[in-house]
């Protein structure tokens, strides 16, 4: 977060704007994570069904 307060003038203004960036870049990523996690989960349940129905067979 200190890194930021670089291209703030006010220190409240620099928390401010730190913590925001902050918010938004940690959202980001966890959702970006999250759907990536989402994606596994589908394509493993899909191999599951595809290969329970080809033990049917």
């Amino acid at each position: 977060m200190a890194t930021y307060s670089v291209w703030c003038v006010d220190i409240l203004q620099c928390q401010y704007i730190s913590g925001f960036i902050y918010d938004i870049l940690l959202l980001h990523i966890l959702t970006i994570f999250h759907l990536e996690l989402l994606l596994k989960d589908l394509i493993y349940a899909q191999n599951q069904i595809i290969s329970s129905v080809l033990m049917q067979i």
